[in-house]
């Protein structure tokens, strides 16, 4: 349940964010009460409340809800039911598309964060549980859930392949973990690179993407990768060069090949921080803008094509047809319509100062956050939005789901976006980071930092340690970069409590229990020294130190910090391992003299944390 934040309310919080980072006063401060009975036959109303003072109404629920993740609405066969998962209550909603009904819900263990979905041939419905480490099959007409099968560390993308009647399940750990369908029993398990997304059948075998870098495996029938792909480069309208990154959402096209949802960041130097609109003045100075990279052999597509003009776009859905697509952008709260054919022949960013721009979309404000996009048998557009939660059918009306409300003013403020630019989230997805490292002029590399596991109790913000507190980051990140207006302390409060209670990335499961003993035991070996300054309940001691790379940086927290490569300030480190060598600097602990095996034994504790 959420309540309003008062003005006698104080947290005591500093707030840590790394750059590029943008944040500003929460939107739309309207109290919700769920309607069941209201079923509006239209498409949902523009968002047309004014904006809220600096110091409106805050929204703080009794628990954070999650950041979003996209993709959580299913489609099935049968043409009037749809099924969306929810995050933030953990439960299963089932709807009538055809009626615009509530059928029912399912509900889940508290925590497990239901993500994406898929049907299998006997009309079952599995959902992957992002932080309950397990895949559940759900009975859709009995409203139970029928199987649970533990399946790794956090599982993300779900699919199911008819020819076997198996699903697969790709996991942020790295792990590939196949089942019967029938009997719920795993059938394969291969470890494959981490930070596994979206998994698609593809003939025999199967293309898995990779979250952070946008990359796209190729996995033949027994296992191995036989392909990567990464979606090409690009230059804006200013010749900025731009490298794809974070892959929201991977789906299969009808006609064969993929198509990826994806952002663009800025591959050029960032103008200095004392730069006014560093990050974002207008939609062609943004520095992360949203793209849809389609790689089928039969249509190349352009490395110009395929610009969209929204802000944290997190899913994406075709129709039957081939032709129709939507995009759900939760940052500015539209939903775009357009067709493969824009997408593949024109870029937005020719005619940026437009919008939708050049792809011929047409932008759909709706209420609430759009967070998962699909479109039915019969090619009509589904679309699930949280707070208020609901369902609604593009032109037919709107299936409000009554779950108690979960509107969180810090959440708004991560996943919202100024004037269609940057959001937090773009650059933290997930409350994560994007594994970029940007170059900042008059500065040098500095690789995005997490903000999960509790990093506002680890001293002051950004790797320099620059920032001494909360309010010095609003001035120079809100103020300066982003040109916003600076929100009221309590909305700041209510931002800082939602990032404290950000989780860490669970850690891997371990291969080899006697390599993590041994990797302990170096690690709080004194002499080698890596507990003197990664130590305590966050792993570290919250000070500046020089490791040898020529300037004082922040001692990082090492909580989950097996899931964020590339590693160092500079990500001059791809591996764990190689922060070991000689990008690691030259007086980080007295780890020069490590043996091949004892990096070894360290690397493998170094991934349980």
């Amino acid at each position: 349940m959420s309540r309003t934040l008062h003005p006698t309310l104080r947290l005591a919080l500093p707030l840590i964010l790394s750059a590029p980072v943008a944040l500003w006063a929460c939107s739309g401060n309207r109290t919700f009460t769920p309607t069941p009975e209201s079923t509006p036959d239209s498409d949902p109303p523009a968002d047309t409340s004014p904006p809220p003072p600096s110091e409106g109404p805050v929204f703080v629920p009794d628990s954070p809800p999650p950041a979003i993740s996209g993709g959580t609405l299913v489609a099935l066969n049968d043409g009037i039911t749809a099924v969306a998962a929810d995050p933030d209550r953990d439960l299963v909603w089932v709807v009538d598309t055809q009626q615009k009904t509530l059928r029912g819900s399912i509900a889940l263990k508290a925590g497990d964060e239901p993500g994406r979905g898929v049907e299998d041939g006997a009309g079952q419905v599995w959902i992957a549980l992002r932080r309950g480490g397990a895949v559940v099959t759900l009975d859709v007409a009995a409203m139970t859930v029928t199987r649970r099968a533990a399946t790794c560390a956090e599982p993300r993308g779900i699919a199911y392949d008819p020819a076997a009647d198996q699903i697969h399940v790709a996991c942020a750990s790295g792990e590939l973990v196949s089942f019967a369908a029938a009997t719920g029993v795993e059938t394969r398990r291969l470890r494959l690179d981490r930070d596994l997304r979206d998994v698609i059948v593809a003939g025999a075998g199967l293309r898995v993407s990779r979250f952070r870098s946008a990359e796209l495996l190729g996995i033949d029938a027994a296992g191995a990768v036989t392909s990567r792909v990464t979606p090409p480069s690009s230059m804006d309208v200013a010749q900025r060069p731009f490298d794809a990154a974070v892959a929201w959402r991977t789906i299969a096209l009808p006609g064969g090949g993929v198509a990826t949802l994806h952002q663009r960041g800025l591959a050029a130097v960032v103008p200095p921080f004392s730069f006014a609109n560093a990050y974002y003045a207008d939609p062609c100075s943004v520095i992360v803008h949203a793209a849809v990279t389609v790689d089928d052999p039969g249509s190349p597509q352009s490395p110009l094509a395929g610009r969209i003009q929204v802000a944290l776009g997190v899913d994406m859905a075709i129709a039957p047809d081939g032709k129709s697509m939507a995009i759900a952008a939760a940052g500015d709260r539209v939903v775009v319509e357009t067709t493969l054919a824009d997408l593949e022949s024109t870029d937005s960013s020719l005619d940026c100062q437009s919008l939708p721009g050049a792809t011929g979309g047409v932008r759909t404000p709706v209420e609430g956050t759009p967070i998962a996009v699909a479109y039915d048998a019969a090619g009509e557009l589904l679309v699930q939005t949280r707070e208020p939660p609901s369902v609604w059918i593009f032109g037919r009306g709107q299936i409000p789901l009554p779950g108690e409300s979960r509107r969180d003013s810090g959440h708004e403020i991560f996943h919202g976006a100024p004037a269609g630019g940057i959001a937090c989230a773009s650059c933290h997805p997930e409350g994560r980071e994007d594994g970029r490292v940007w170059q900042f002029d008059g500065v040098g590399k500095r690789r995005t930092q997490s903000v999960t596991g509790g990093v506002l109790h680890t001293g002051a913000l950004h790797w320099s340690g620059d920032l001494a507190n909360f309010d010095a980051l609003i001035d120079e990140v809100l103020v300066n970069r982003m040109a916003q207006a600076k929100p009221g302390p309590l909305h700041a409060q209510a931002f800082a409590r939602w990032v404290d209670a950000l989780p860490a990335p669970t850690p891997v499961a371990p291969t080899d229990p006697a390599a993590v003993a041994k990797g302990s035991a170096l690690f709080h070996d004194p002499t080698i020294g890596c507990a003197t300054c990664h130590s305590g309940e966050k792993l570290t001691n919250s000070s500046t130190a020089d490791v040898g790379k020529g300037e004082k940086l922040k001692v990082p927290s090492l909580l989950g910090v097996g899931a964020r490569a590339p590693f160092m300030h500079d990500g001059c480190a791809p591996t764990l391992t190689d922060r070991f060598g000689s990008c690691g600097g030259s007086s980080h602990g007295a780890t020069s003299a490590l043996t091949p095996e004892q990096v070894s034994a360290l690397v493998a504790y170094m991934e349980t944390l």
